[in-house]
């Protein structure tokens, strides 16, 4: 069942290697401030970080963050962020023979970018600290991929044919799929239009005037950072920042307006059916959406890292033993809560029913989801998991080597979306520990129960014809209104009810 965690991924632009790992997921107070690390801001609006803690012998990553992706466009321009990442290997005021061709002339082979709906970023892995004329030209590139982007009409007729093979790569069922439930999983906000790539026709017909616009308004140093991470003097490369990027011009992009990256609520569940006659299997799935800011108290965001790692490991054994007790009506079943897109997050009810047992696997797969929400997990299954995150928690904080440099980046980015304080990472991994051992079964069942409500749903089935999975969106809403009568479907001999207040 990984085909909803790959449209997910085609939805929202973000790489899943490029979320922040399990132990690094909290941050912690100002005091803690991570050592090794220089933080600023130019005079223009550039932010900056620089972040040597001596594990990266010989070598430092470059990176730029672009708090700009596809929801930034207009409806004359989408995909014109992801053309800008395509232009920004090509030609740049410092680079004019193309940045791509400096990179492998120079052995760096190990460069990626990555256009998202939210942002974009681009990075330059392992280059050798040694050669210090190299490591000031990588400052440069830096720096034209802020602003120094030449947009020149061969570059752009090259790259609009290598986006357009890329359009032709993705087409398919994924594709289709994506395009068909996005208006209700965004609940048709600017999100379920913005697709990152955009459409072929625009891909085919959009002009250079159009693309230097959308850099001209949006690529400023007021939506910008550069990370410098690895074996470098902190003092000396702050200097050659401060020379390199006082270059860029200091004008700022416009306000963004919050409502930009709003989802409307819906209170009533939204429904769609997906026939296509590539569907690889007839299955169907309840998505609930909810909003977690970004910039929340220290104490809540801690919680809701330990209790979504909680709900993620138990939540998914209810399916396996219904299977050990030979009681399911379905295939294969998952859930997961994870990241959908810039504050918010996603739960994820996937199934594939037995042939003719449809309606049977929708019932039992909203008699677990009753059950979790009423009753909760054990203080069992708490206690034991709990006891396992403790021990993997401490072997982590033993360990000599902590964190990578996207770790890193990813609580830069933190930082500077959402003013919460680069902490190192062991006081993190401390202040997780701490949070854990004081939570009792009531505090996650009670965190579940809230969660688990009929607000901000979607019921989405999947089936390679109008005959396969036919449930209505009547019978789907019937059993939500009767899954606790259901309730005998969730149980098995490993699980008996034990509400708790």
């Amino acid at each position: 069942m990984t085909m909803f965690k790959n449209i997910i991924k085609q939805l929202t632009g973000v790489p899943m290697a490029l979320l922040v790992g399990f132990f690094f997921l909290s941050l912690t107070p100002a005091h803690a401030q991570m050592k090794g690390l220089r933080q600023g801001k130019l005079p223009n609006g550039l932010t900056y970080y620089i972040y040597n803690d001596g594990s990266d012998v010989g070598e430092a990553q470059y990176y730029l963050y672009q708090n700009v992706g596809a929801i930034m466009e207009n409806k004359d321009e989408m995909g014109l962020a992801h053309v800008l990442e395509h232009l920004a290997f090509n030609a740049t005021d410092h680079f004019p023979d193309g940045v791509m061709n400096f990179l492998r002339s120079h052995n760096l082979n190990d460069f990626e970018a990555f256009t998202g709906v939210d942002d974009t970023r681009y990075a330059v892995h392992n280059v050798p600290t040694k050669d210090a004329k190299l490591n000031e030209q990588m400052l440069w590139i830096l720096r034209d991929w802020c602003h120094g982007i030449k947009i020149n009409p061969q570059d752009v007729e090259k790259e609009r044919s290598i986006i357009l093979e890329e359009w032709r790569h993705r087409a398919g069922v994924n594709r289709r799929l994506t395009d068909a439930i996005a208006p209700v999983v965004y609940n048709n906000s600017g999100y379920a239009t913005h697709n990152v790539i955009g459409s072929q026709d625009f891909l085919r017909s959009f002009q250079q005037k159009q693309v230097k616009q959308f850099y001209d308004k949006w690529y400023r140093p007021n939506l910008q950072f550069i990370a410098i991470i690895g074996d470098v003097d902190l003092d000396q490369t702050e200097k050659n920042i401060q020379a390199v990027f006082k270059t860029l011009p200091n004008k700022l992009a416009p306000a963004v307006d919050p409502q930009v990256r709003n989802i409307p609520d819906n209170a009533d569940p939204l429904y769609l059916r997906f026939i296509d006659p590539e569907n690889k299997s007839a299955s169907f799935g309840l998505y609930q959406r909810y909003n977690v800011k970004g910039n929340a108290p220290e104490e809540d965001r801690v919680r809701q890292f330990i209790f979504t790692k909680f709900f993620n490991t138990l939540a998914p054994k209810r399916f396996v033993m219904l299977k050990n007790a030979d009681k399911e009506n379905f295939i294969a079943a998952e859930v997961s809560l994870s990241p959908l897109v810039r504050d918010y997050y996603q739960m994820a009810w996937d199934m594939v029913p037995y042939e003719g047992k449809e309606q049977k696997a929708l019932q039992q797969m909203l008699a677990v989801r009753a059950n979790l929400r009423d009753n909760g997990f054990t203080a069992a299954e708490f206690n034991a998991e709990k006891e396992k995150m403790y021990s993997g928690m401490k072997d982590v904080l033993e360990a000599k080597g902590l964190g990578t440099p996207d770790n890193a980046l990813m609580l830069f980015r933190q930082n500077y979306l959402f003013g919460i304080p680069v902490a190192d990472f062991r006081t993190q991994i401390s202040r997780n520990i701490e949070t854990l051992v004081e939570l009792e079964v009531e505090d996650i069942n009670a965190w579940m129960k809230s969660l688990l409500t009929d607000k901000n749903l979607a019921f989405v089935t999947y089936s390679k014809s109008k005959d396969e999975m036919n449930i209505t969106k009547e019978a789907f809403e019937s059993a939500l209104k009767t899954e606790q009568k259901d309730e005998q479907m969730a149980q098995t001999n490993d699980v008996q009810p034990s509400r708790s207040s």
